[in-house]
């Protein structure tokens, strides 16, 4: 929840989780699990998944985004300031 709370846009949000490479296909799918049940099938209609605060830090964090292995979301709407659960 932390890092998904007001979309990660918190000082509080962690930047990554430690697991052990015996648990990480499962864990990716709990995961998976838990951010569908929060935000739903589609985090983008959801009223509870908060947009980017300005257009400067929505591309900042796109640009981050390009180029990377993402497991899930990597979904981004400019005209809204949305950046799915990644």
């Amino acid at each position: 929840m932390g890092k998904f709370i007001n979309g990660g846009q918190t000082c509080i949000a962690p930047d990554y989780i430690l697991i052990h490479q015996s648990i990480k296909d499962k864990f990716i799918g709990y995961l998976k699990k838990e951010i569908e049940s929060a935000y739903g099938h589609n985090p983008e209609q959801s009223p509870d998944f908060s947009r980017i605060i300005n257009l400067r830090n929505f591309n900042r964090l796109k640009e981050m985004l390009s180029g990377q292995k993402l497991l899930s979301g990597g979904v981004t709407n400019e005209q809204t300031l949305y950046i799915s659960p990644t």
